[in-house]
């Protein structure tokens, strides 16, 4: 089976980037485009040529599947990165994995740097319900939270609590 026959099969059953590589024939060059091939390559050739390239064919394919986060999917804000679409924290660029509500919290006070927020508002917002009586779940989640951040931010006062009003994120 040639290179060409095996190209035909693998794009039958994959959308994978193809790169093929051989000695220099024009035709043949051509015929790998036809056949399926995403990039062609001349030998000899120079192997970080070669890693360029499929970094470069991995990395198109990625964004056009949407498997790569696009920049503005990602929020940045002193040290720490959240990519709020595959719901993914970094902390010093060490990935950390906080809970359902401590990530919607992290989210929350990413989206209201520096602002003073009431426990109240903090509920109606990450809970999405109106607060009754007891909020003491809002404290619960955030010293949850304060604890899983406190490893990575070897405890610099990120979340600090505001007297008599709530929380707020200091960057």
């Amino acid at each position: 089976m040639s290179g060409f026959e095996i190209c035909q099969e693998v794009k039958k059953v994959s959308a994978l980037p193809i790169i093929l590589s051989e000695r220099r024939k024009d035709k043949d060059i051509v015929k790998g485009y036809r056949n399926g091939a995403d990039d062609y390559i001349i030998m000899p050739f120079i192997i970080d040529e070669l890693g360029e390239r499929v970094k470069a064919r991995i990395n198109m394919h990625e964004s056009l599947l949407g498997l790569k986060p696009r920049s503005y999917d990602i929020i940045e804000k002193r040290n720490i990165k959240i990519d709020h679409m595959s719901r993914r924290v970094w902390i010093n660029n060490e990935e950390i994995f906080p809970r359902s509500k401590e990530f919607d919290l992290l989210l929350f006070f990413i989206n209201n740097p520096n602002r003073a927020l009431s426990r109240e508002e903090i509920y109606e917002s990450v809970w999405e319900d109106v607060p009754y009586g007891d909020i003491s779940t809002v404290t619960v989640h955030i010293n949850k939270l304060r604890q899983r951040i406190g490893e990575k931010t070897n405890g610099d006062g990120l979340i600090n609590t505001v007297w008599s009003v709530g929380y707020r994120l200091n960057v």
